[in-house]
């Protein structure tokens, strides 16, 4: 590839082999060997509907780890793109509550009546 416009995006890297891998950045190896880019994007992105998990930072520090190391080892510009979904309220909306009766029956189904008289 020439000239520092030409790009290669890597979106959600997952491998089936990843346990067979010594390094994370073996994920994108044969892609960059294949095209040899000047400029690799990684894009992670999260929901964002409420405080964030373990999961979510897990998975943001992974995207930025391996673009450094993508950027070391192959030499070429590495980037993080993130994106959000905002999909949370930002008003909500309740149904009353049905109103209840403020008087018992009184006679219960269960309960032995008297016969009308």
């Amino acid at each position: 590839m020439s000239g520092p416009t030409d790009s290669v995006e890597i979106i959600s890297p997952n491998n089936v082999l990843a346990n067979a891998m010594l390094r994370s950045v073996d994920m994108v190896r044969p892609r960059l060997q294949a095209m040899g880019p000047d400029r690799v994007a990684f894009c992670v992105g999260t929901q964002i509907n409420g405080a964030p998990h373990l999961g979510t930072a897990l998975v943001q520090t992974a995207a930025f780890l391996l673009a450094k190391a993508t950027k070391r080892t192959f030499n070429v510009d590495a980037v993080v793109r993130f994106g959000a979904l905002d999909n949370a309220r930002t008003t909500s909306v309740w149904t009353p509550r049905p109103t209840m009766p403020t008087s018992r029956p009184t006679s219960t189904p269960w309960a032995k009546t008297a016969p009308p008289s």
